[in-house]
């Protein structure tokens, strides 16, 4: 793997911490927007990021240091980590009441094994979504 921009270094307690902010399901760690609403208002937020603060590279500290951090900015942080820590993740686009939202699926070793046989992460970008 190549030098990675934004962390210096893998985050060694990113899985628990997804098991805490997510649901553990048969095979994998769901976070979706209702999980991210108890999260922020339990307080484990401000605790997260504060420990990830040596794990930053200074000039990209912005991404863990936002006051009002949105749900899209949360998963940002969780997709950056599970990348340079190797954690397969996909989403997908749910629909209730007219209104979408993005449910996360995050396969780590929490007794958990990805779908897929590659190990690599995979997130698309904006125009995959859309397109």
């Amino acid at each position: 793997m190549g030098k990675n921009q934004i962390l210096k270094t893998k985050v060694d307690f990113f899985n628990e911490y997804l098991q805490l902010f997510g649901t553990l399901e048969k095979n994998y760690i769901l976070i979706n927007p209702n999980h991210f609403k108890k999260v922020k208002y339990n307080g484990l937020i401000k605790n997260f990021t504060d420990k990830l603060e040596p794990y930053y590279h200074e000039s990209k500290k912005y991404y863990i240091n936002r006051e009002n951090i949105t749900y899209m900015q949360f998963i940002t942080i969780l997709r950056q980590i599970a990348h340079i820590n190797g954690v397969f993740f996909e989403y997908k686009i749910k629909y209730t009441n007219s209104k979408h939202y993005m449910e996360y699926y995050f396969y780590c070793d929490c007794g958990v094994t990805p779908p897929h046989a590659t190990s690599e992460s995979t997130e698309l970008n904006d125009s995959e979504i859309a397109g």
